[in-house]
Formats: C-alpha cells, sequence, structure tokens
C-alpha cells in the first residue's frame, strides 16, 4: 500500500502491539508472576522506549537529552533489526503446516476472550451485535 514504508509498518505493529506491552507490564503477559515494583516498572519503560526509538528508527534528541546515551545502543543495533524486520517480511514458499493448540492454552484463550466479551459487552452500541453475544454467554 505504502512501498517502502514496510520497516515502519511491521516495526510498529510487532514492537508497539507485543514486544513493548510485554516489557513495560510483565506481569500482564505472564513474564513474571508479580507486577515490579515502582521503580523496577520506571525501568521497564525507559526500556520500551528506547525499544519503540529503535523500531521507529528515530534517535533521541533534546526533546530527551537525558536518554541521548542510548543513541550508540539504537546505531549499532539498527542493522540488526533490519536483518529481524527482513525475515518477518519474507513470504516462505512453504506451504503451511496445521498447527495444534495444546487444550489448555486453547481453553485459557477463550476464557479469557469470554471474560473481556462479558466485561465490555454494556459498551456494544449495535443491538444485533450485543444480542449475538449476549447469546453467547449464556451457559
Amino acid at each position: 500500500m505504502y512501498p517502502g514504508s514496510e520497516r515502519s509498518a511491521v516495526g510498529g505493529f510487532v514492537f508497539l502491539r507485543y514486544f513493548c506491552p510485554a516489557v513495560s507490564t510483565p506481569e500482564q503477559y505472564g513474564v513474571t508472576d508479580e507486577r515490579p515494583h515502582d521503580q523496577g516498572r520506571r525501568t521497564l519503560i525507559l526500556i520500551t522506549k528506547i525499544l519503540q526509538n529503535l523500531s521507529n528508527d528515530v534517535r533521541f534528541g533534546d526533546k530527551e537529552k537525558h536518554m541521548a546515551a542510548c543513541n550508540d545502543f539504537l546505531d549499532s543495533n539498527h542493522d540488526k533489526l533490519d536483518s529481524y524486520y527482513d525475515r518477518l517480511l519474507k513470504v516462505s514458499n512453504k506451504t503451511s503446516e496445521n498447527v495444534t493448540v495444546p487444550k489448555e492454552l486453547k481453553n485459557k484463550a477463550l476464557h479469557n476472550v469470554y471474560n473481556l466479551v462479558a466485561k465490555y459487552l454494556d459498551k456494544v452500541t449495535d443491538p444485533a451485535i450485543k444480542q449475538e453475544m449476549e447469546r453467547h454467554l449464556q451457559p
């Protein structure tokens, strides 16, 4: 759709939606069992800023001078990240394989979806969609 913007699209998606949330809130992604203490959380948030700048190919500047020391890290990992993006964007000629999802993982995922639907059902404004969702919530 936007030739030449594949890198930023992949980076924005993968880092913003997966890596950075898992780093900044590890307890919500099963990385840790407990919530980090406040200073630990602040450190994790700074790490996500660095990762986000790396993914967006943006150096720290005047706006965040205290983070400028991280620019060497950004520069030295730019090519590695480009290589990673290339692997993500590479279209495989292999045929897809069937993947078996373990039953306990599938049940946990379905349970999480069920809880989210139940929690936010009152925010659904379309009556037809709301009715269909309510139908699925009935035991």
